[in-house]
């Protein structure tokens, strides 16, 4: 045991920081309760529940709203099928505290999974290395999420987004893993290949921000792979897989009617909105916490680029791969302008803040390789890549930073965790929505007259309140239809 902590004292500590970042985040879902849309997907499933149908009949209500969804609103099978799923609607509205729980656990999951690929092919350093890698850089990107109370606490917010982000990524990586076992004949090719074409047809049932990411880095890495002179098949394989899961997502009945809804734009008004947003969210994305995250990230980038076999490293200044970059950063950007024709929700602000952060992580990382292979930059000269205490005492105190200081007057969200955490309002909410519920739960009671929740918003807390005095329609429609009585808000 002391030989196995001596050797692995770095990931461990990575571990804890990593932790203690994120868990004043995740302590604050203890005080999540359902909202908005979350009663709009599940309605048949509670009613099934609290009828006394039993399993099989929650299943089957389950199955009907999926299909309803993609039928009449929106063609994401994929998000769909996670957004009946939603645990309130199955054991009772407390249950739903586990949903940043459920959100972090898979994102880190596929995360682990693609990080995974390259570490057990080139760098060998265990699972848990692969671990710590993806719990650090997941606490990076939570910690400066615009909106995480939507992508995180919300669970139709996040479902819809957060797990078809990271999904993308591992598919990408493996279809790079994948191209390369066929390149030399490794055992298990056919299952790695099958497993991909599932992975890169289900993650284009995603939200269609996060379709079309997964539709372009596989288009990307087609190309990629051809050039490489990869098999003809296995390099289109992946790319039609995800190509067809668009397909099935945006030719959908709901998604016509949805955009129809929506009322979108045409391509070249949308190509003039990206740009302006570009410009508009300039001082927001490159940042100081940006800054600071590279910062964090560049020793890890190094030890990635001097253990990776050569031919893996850019031997051209990495230009194409730069552009290739900003297109699927604008092309993520594109999506919500073309089919709305505005981007106003803050998930889909923070899927566009997480592929910029990503693809700058990827454009260093082709930036330093080609520095390397060049050998126009001597990575292990690097004073902080030379002596250990250095480079953790600068990894630690950009960290500290990144967690600590606030941008403007905006804080980091373990921060506003914390804050909410010591406020005590959280918990009060928490409070009157489980009085809510109980009263909704009367099967007693036909009619139920809410007090307001009150007006403070909160960066750990979904809020959607019932309105006044329309009780026929969003947010108040989805609670009346789900619990079968007449629900209202009362005002003075």
């Amino acid at each position: 045991m002391k030989k196995w902590l001596g050797a692995h004292w770095k990931e461990l500590v990575t571990l804890l920081l990593a932790f203690c970042i994120l868990a004043p985040m995740l302590v604050m879902g203890w005080y999540d309760r359902p909202a908005g849309d979350d009663f709009d997907y599940t309605s048949a499933i509670y009613q099934a529940r609290v009828s006394g149908g039993g399993f099989l009949a929650m299943v089957k209500a389950a199955w009907d709203s999926w299909l309803k969804a993609y039928r009449v609103w929106q063609g994401t099978f994929s998000s769909n099928l996670l957004d009946v799923l939603q645990p309130g609607a199955w054991f009772g509205e407390k249950a739903y505290r586990i949903t940043p729980f459920f959100i972090m656990g898979l994102s880190w999951l596929l995360l682990y999974a693609a990080i995974n690929l390259a570490n057990r092919r080139y760098l060998k350093k265990g699972r848990l290395a692969s671990a710590t890698a993806a719990l650090g850089i997941l606490a990076l990107m939570m910690c400066w999420e615009p909106y995480v109370v939507e992508t995180f606490y919300w669970w139709n917010g996040a479902v819809n987004y957060i797990p078809g982000f990271f999904a993308a990524i591992y598919a990408a990586g493996l279809a790079l893993d994948v191209a390369a076992r066929w390149q030399t004949g490794e055992a298990h090719r056919v299952r790695g290949l099958v497993g991909l074409l599932l992975l890169s047809f289900v993650t284009s049932g995603f939200a269609h921000q996060i379709a079309f990411l997964n539709l372009m880095l596989q288009a990307i890495l087609c190309g990629r792979n051809l050039l490489k002179r990869k098999k003809l098949p296995i390099a289109l394989a992946p790319f039609l897989a995800a190509a067809a899961g668009f397909l099935v997502m945006y030719l959908a009945p709901g998604t016509g009617i949805r955009m129809a809804s929506e009322g979108g734009h045409d391509a070249i008004w949308t190509v003039k909105a990206v740009f302006n947003k570009a410009i508009s969210m300039a001082p927001q994305l490159f940042s100081v916490q940006w800054i600071l995250s590279l910062a964090v990230l560049f020793p890890a980038v190094c030890y990635l680029v001097r253990h990776l076999p050569e031919e893996l490293l850019p031997r051209r200044f990495p230009l194409v791969g730069i552009i290739l970059s900003e297109v699927v950063f604008c092309g993520v950007m594109a999506v919500p302008y073309y089919a709305m024709g505005h981007i106003n929700v803050g998930r889909v602000i923070d899927a566009i803040v997480h592929t910029f952060w990503l693809m700058s992580w990827v454009d260093v990382f082709l930036l330093v390789g080609y520095l390397h292979r060049r050998q126009i930059l001597n990575i292990d000269r690097l004073p902080f890549m030379q002596s250990l205490p250095m480079r953790s005492v600068a990894a630690g105190v950009c960290l500290a930073l990144l967690v600590f200081m606030p941008q403007g007057e905006v804080h980091s969200n373990p921060w506003l965790a914390v804050k909410d955490f010591f406020d005590g309002y959280s918990m009060k909410l928490a409070a009157k929505l489980d009085e809510r519920f109980e009263k909704f739960n009367d099967p007693t009671l036909t009619e139920v007259g809410c007090e307001p929740l009150g007006e403070e918003k909160l960066a750990t807390t979904y809020i959607c309140d019932l309105e006044a005095p329309d009780e026929g329609e969003y947010p108040n429609r989805p609670l009346i239809e789900y619990y079968g009585k007449n629900i209202y808000l009362i005002v003075d």
